[in-house]
């Protein structure tokens, strides 16, 4: 059954072909920006910097083009993890070579000097191509391996499949009752506090909690996963699936309400890719709805951000503003603008590391790792998860008083330094081989829903970590993903041995009435 889950495909020529153009590029820009940061001056560093910024939005495109040649898809999870991490980690660039007019004063190429700006759009630039070129080495070519399985082996392995979605529908039902009462809780006592005191409040420390006294908020997390689950089980039927989307909308609005984006927005992508997989194909006209629905939504977001620091607000205000905003001021544009200004955390590690601090040789990947080990009272604080949350680090040595994350490249320069460029090809790697596993499919039975779960489940947990710590990918694995695969697993092993054992003694009591085991007498 493994081999069915993950696959075996040969090496493939085109494949080959797209790995050994996209490394010679990796090269070529290696050497370019090594030539630009040794050889700039006052006077050519703007230039340069322009350069990069022009290779960076280049290679996105070709990022999504060589996916789409070897995977035959573009609305997938992959494609919109990549385009979520270059949007934060290179968006303000993208919209620097683009010459779209942003506000200078809260711009990154206006508050650093140009010789700095080229050092991070080299590194971001050079790292997001090597996470594609470890994307395109371990991706798989066409996921076959579920329906020759199937071919091979039809009966046995149908029922395995029915038996799955049966126990996923049952995981997804216990994980919502579980979750639904501490989301609600959580969500009514957030909005008492925001009408009072505003969305800073949300952050204060006294109302932090860790350990055991967090167990609300690790309950919490299991809301989206099982949303998930009753969505993938529910492909045949409405009732649950329309269920799954009005309980959607209420999360992402009442998130909105709070001044929350990341979350409802990663929501709203799963569900959309997943309709997209299980119930209907976007296509044709359907695609530039979608793409139309995605701007004015995406608009929206900025809304959100002006709003959500006013006391006593309302949802009129909300709408005011957005409309109010007409012919005013590009509100998609600056949306994208506030997401690029994620390369703020790369830039200040980039001009306080190796100068200030030393390098940290992977030490805040293995302590993200130690965090499996739960907290169970034994520290106020995990003491991994003091070292890995280096968006904490960089407010304390900044003198912050907001926080201002971290991303995926700042991670890597702040491990390894220009090597950091390599392990987040790595990255790649293994990002390109999850996001593989699936691929559409006409008929919904041809999916193995736990490999469907643990990829919508991981994108929807680790999606917001290119602007954050790796950490809250380990938790994503050890803490949800994995526990809940495993739990549907075992419901399905046991669904599967009820049938069976129904199953024979049925046969069983055929066999004794059957017409030649009659006994007539004389």
């Amino acid at each position: 059954m493994i081999n069915y889950i993950f696959g075996e495909e040969k090496v493939n020529l085109k494949k080959t072909k797209f790995i050994f153009f996209n490394t010679i590029m990796l090269i070529v820009l290696a050497l370019l920006g090594m030539l630009f940061i040794k050889g700039t001056n006052e006077s050519s560093a703007g230039f340069y910097n322009y350069l990069f910024c022009l290779f960076g939005t280049l290679v996105y495109f070709w990022c999504i083009w060589s996916w789409y040649k070897i995977r035959k898809e573009i609305l997938c999870p992959y494609i919109i993890f990549l385009s979520v991490a270059y949007l934060f980690m290179f968006g303000q660039s993208m919209l620097f070579v683009l010459g779209i007019p942003v506000d200078t004063t809260r711009a990154l190429h206006a508050m650093y000097p140009d010789f700095v700006m080229l050092k991070a759009n080299v590194f971001t630039c050079l790292g997001l191509c090597a996470f594609h070129n470890g994307a395109l080495i371990s991706a798989k070519i066409n996921n076959k391996s579920l329906s020759s399985y199937l071919q091979r082996n039809n009966e046995k392995s149908e029922n395995k499949i029915k038996y799955l979605y049966k126990s996923m529908q049952i995981v997804g039902w216990l994980l919502f009752l579980i979750s639904v009462g501490p989301t609600v809780v959580d969500t009514v006592n957030s909005i008492k506090l925001v009408l009072s005191y505003g969305y800073g409040i949300l952050f204060d420390e006294s109302l932090i909690k860790t350990g055991i006294q967090n167990w609300q908020e690790i309950l919490k997390g299991f809301f989206i996963p099982s949303l998930i689950c009753l969505f993938i089980s529910s492909y045949k039927n409405r009732f649950v699936r329309w269920f799954v989307i009005i309980n959607s909308m209420f999360y992402i609005l009442a998130g909105f309400y709070l001044g929350g984006r990341g979350n409802q927005v990663v929501l709203v992508l799963c569900l959309f890719c997943m309709w997209h997989y299980l119930i209907k194909p976007v296509k044709g006209f359907k695609i530039l709805l979608s793409v139309i629905g995605g701007i004015i939504f995406i608009s929206f977001l900025s809304v959100i951000a002006e709003v959500r620091d006013i006391p006593n607000r309302t949802f009129i205000d909300y709408i005011e503003l957005f409309f109010d905003s007409f012919g005013k001021e590009n509100l998609f544009i600056k949306v994208i603008f506030e997401m690029g200004g994620s390369m703020f955390p790369l830039i200040n590690v980039m001009l306080l590391v190796p100068g200030f601090f030393g390098f940290r040789y992977g030490e805040s990947y293995l302590y993200s790792l130690t965090t499996i080990i739960p907290n169970l009272g034994f520290w106020d604080a995990h003491p991994g998860a003091i070292k890995a949350h280096l968006g904490n680090w960089l407010q304390d040595v900044l003198g912050l008083d907001y926080g201002p994350g971290f991303s995926m490249a700042a991670e890597a320069y702040i491990n390894f330094g220009w090597f950091g460029i390599l392990f987040m090809m790595l990255l790649g790697c293994f990002y390109g081989w999850l996001f593989s596993l699936i691929s559409r499919k006409e008929e919904p039975e041809q999916y193995n829903p736990i490999v469907f779960f643990f990829v919508f489940s991981i994108l929807s947990l680790t999606i917001m970590t290119v602007r954050n710590s790796f950490i809250e990918t380990v938790r994503a694995f050890f803490y949800y993903t994995i526990p809940v695969c495993v739990l549907c697993i075992m419901i399905a092993e046991y669904i599967g041995k009820y049938q069976l054992k129904v199953s024979l003694i049925n046969d069983k009591n055929e066999n004794r009435i059957s017409p030649g085991n009659v006994n007539h007498g004389r």
